[in-house]
């Protein structure tokens, strides 16, 4: 089983190793999707936070910056996940003849 770290770590490797194509592909998209929806969910928790009065402003604008940098990163990783997706069909299709190179 192909783990969310072996992506990055194997990436350069995918064109060499057409049993796991779409193993990989198929994490790379549920990560894509799991990064989503946890934004998602974070999004909704600052926005009822923000109501929140017992929540002090200055540890709201902590939680918020670290929300910020987590996000900015996050992005970062998903676009990496998309890549990774796209070589794996990429490959997967050109093992099977599918692909137009």
């Amino acid at each position: 089983m192909i783990r969310v770290q072996d992506l990055f770590i194997d990436s350069s490797h995918i064109k060499k190793q057409p049993e796991d194509l779409k193993d990989i592909s198929s994490i790379a998209g549920s990560t894509r999707e799991c990064f989503i929806d946890g934004f998602k969910a974070i999004g909704n928790l600052m926005f009822w936070a923000c109501d929140n009065e017992k929540y002090p402003d200055n540890e709201m604008r902590g939680d918020m910056a670290n929300i910020g940098l987590l996000l900015t990163r996050g992005s970062e990783v998903i676009e990496a996940i998309i890549e990774i997706e796209d070589i794996a069909e990429f490959y997967s299709k050109k093992e099977t003849g599918e692909a137009k190179s």
